[in-house]
């Protein structure tokens, strides 16, 4: 990957934060436009009181390392239940150096940082049987890119779930 293809990127996506935070609108100077004509992620929205605190393009990197280290959580858990903390500690490490999660991490900023934890805790909730959060957790992927893509996905999940 260029470098410039991950610091575009995150320009947008920063500018896109700071119109939520502060103008309610998430105006992209870079495009000229509104985020809503190209790369709309309202989850976006979610960070901006935290440009409130400090206006950076790096508390965006910030928050995806965080966001998708967290998502290893819901591994972790789902491990412990099933074999015990030692097998489940084995499988965070695991999950957390496995190529995906140091990639993702790499690139600058991308909407799939929200996406790894709706979709790891929405996992982890199917499989424990709470079928509500877990619907909510999966539903909430359409607050990403491509949301079409995403409600058929969660509707074809629905639809074929166990009763």
């Amino acid at each position: 990957m260029h470098p410039a293809v991950g610091a575009c990127d995150l320009g947008i996506f920063h500018q896109a934060v700071q119109g939520w935070a502060f103008d309610g609108w998430p105006h992209v100077p870079i495009k000229g436009f509104a985020q809503l004509g190209d790369h709309f992620s309202p989850v976006f929205a979610l960070l901006a009181p935290i440009l409130w605190v400090y206006d950076s393009p790096i508390v965006l990197v910030y928050a995806q390392v965080l966001l998708i280290c967290l998502s290893g959580v819901p591994v972790y858990h789902l491990f412990r239940r099933r074999y015990g903390v030692r097998v489940a500690s084995g499988m965070l490490v695991a999950y957390l150096g496995s190529h995906a999660v140091p990639n993702t991490i790499r690139f600058p900023v991308h909407e799939v940082m929200f996406g790894a934890v709706f979709l790891a805790w929405g996992l982890e909730r199917m499989l424990a049987g709470r079928w509500t959060q877990a619907s909510v957790l999966i539903a909430a992927l359409v607050s990403g890119r491509q949301p079409a893509t995403r409600w058929k996905s969660c509707s074809s999940w629905w639809t074929s779930r166990p009763r």
